[in-house]
């Protein structure tokens, strides 16, 4: 199979998983009280809460700096443009592109390889579950968690935990993985076999937490905040909406936790659907109609899509770089 033929099969995929996304969270949605519901909303909360999950990129990049630290020192200003390019890519193009675009864009400006700024990114996505898993973890405390929910927390745990225990080893046993390369991949091509080593060599570097305590802490509350301001802006949606004077607050959190969990399938650019059968289903919880629910979901969306997809596509232009130069294979793993 070409790799064309299998781009066009996952972009099928991916779409279809959309599709179904969206039919199951608008059917039997009545548009006229949706809009009803959006015209009365605060606006000023609206557009408060999307500068705020502006914000949590910035702690985002400054968190990205520490990893990158063994590599290069690297100032958070100029890791913030990476960092939103990478979200622009990753609202508009498929197959979760950003993340290596990310890795291409600061390898391209910065004095670090794009495989160990890829490694980092890694961890970086790590940490980020982690963290969103014990905000889950803290809001069983006061909300029973839907089955379907629980076991798919179950899962993620399950799976970060085995990635973890694999990049550990390979990052500890040196020998184990030239062994496996020299053995497996070496007799049938060694030209092969020696840019796989550097590769993963190159990409252990990044994939690895600082040394010293400090830096780890720091890292830890970066990573913590970065979700506060996310928080931060759902709430202040939830306020936009008046919906503060109908449901606890901490349903907020709740919402945040399932739409990134939802936002974890493949699916097509934007998570059009996903975001918002996500919404629909955790405020049912909370006896919120699904009219309100997808206000909620459409208003959240935009907050937090929009303004880093356009401050991503301006970096993206003043930087020289193109959507099309994002999408090819420079981008892609290969790339040093």
């Amino acid at each position: 199979m070409t790799p064309s033929v299998r781009r066009f099969i996952s972009t099928l995929l991916a779409i279809s998983v959309s599709v179904v996304f969206s039919y199951l969270a608008f059917r039997d949605i009545s548009w006229a009280e949706t809009w009803a519901v959006l015209r009365q909303a605060d606006w000023g909360w609206f557009f408060g809460g999307a500068l705020v999950g502006l914000l949590g990129f910035v702690a985002r990049a400054a968190g990205w700096r520490i990893l990158l630290m063994p590599s290069a020192t690297i100032p958070v200003v100029r890791l913030f443009s990476p960092v939103a390019i990478g979200y622009m890519a990753n609202n508009l193009l498929p197959a979760r592109l950003g993340e290596f675009a990310r890795a291409y864009v600061v390898g391209e400006r910065e004095p670090v390889s794009k495989t160990t700024a890829l490694g980092s990114i890694v961890i970086e996505r790590l940490l980020d579950a982690y963290a969103l898993l014990s905000v889950a973890l803290v809001i069983t405390l006061v909300l029973p968690y839907p089955t379907w929910l629980k076991h798919a927390s179950e899962w993620l745990l399950l799976g970060m935990l085995l990635f973890s225990l694999g990049l550990m080893v390979l990052r500890r046993s040196h020998a184990l993985r030239r062994g496996l390369i020299e053995r497996w991949i070496a007799p049938q091509s060694p030209r092969v076999a020696n840019h796989l080593i550097w590769y993963l060599s190159s990409f252990l570097i990044g994939a690895n937490t600082p040394d010293q305590p400090h830096l780890s802490f720091r890292l830890v509350v970066l990573v913590y905040l970065r979700w506060i301001f996310e928080a931060c802006m759902y709430l202040m949606v939830l306020v936009a909406l008046g919906l503060d004077q109908e449901i606890p607050l901490h349903s907020a959190l709740f919402v945040m936790v399932v739409v990134n969990i939802a936002c974890l399938v493949p699916q097509a650019p934007g998570y059009i659907g996903a975001v918002q059968l996500a919404t629909v289903e955790s405020l049912a919880l909370f006896h919120v109609g699904s009219e309100t629910a997808i206000a909620y979901s459409l208003l959240v969306h935009v907050a937090f899509f929009v303004p880093i997809t356009v401050v991503g596509l301006v970096y993206l232009i003043v930087g020289g770089f193109s959507l099309n130069r994002l999408h090819g294979d420079e981008v892609g793993p290969a790339s040093k």
